[in-house]
């Protein structure tokens, strides 16, 4: 079928931050050093991402 060799699925796994072999720290303003984990305007990804995807030609559907 035509269709099933121009369709096709899939998916994508990747891990975002590990904080215990990349910890990042910040530097404010007036000196203090805080490491991003404590900090809690960031929302952060420290698990496994996974995203999927379906790929087709523009005109097919």
């Amino acid at each position: 079928n035509l269709v099933d060799d121009l369709v096709f699925s899939g998916e994508e796994t990747s891990h975002a931050y590990n904080v215990f072999n990349d910890e990042i720290n910040i530097l404010f303003k007036d000196g203090t050093v805080l490491p991003m984990s404590q900090l809690s305007d960031f929302g952060l990804q420290t698990g496994v991402v996974r995203k999927y995807y379906l790929c087709y030609p523009k005109g097919l559907i």
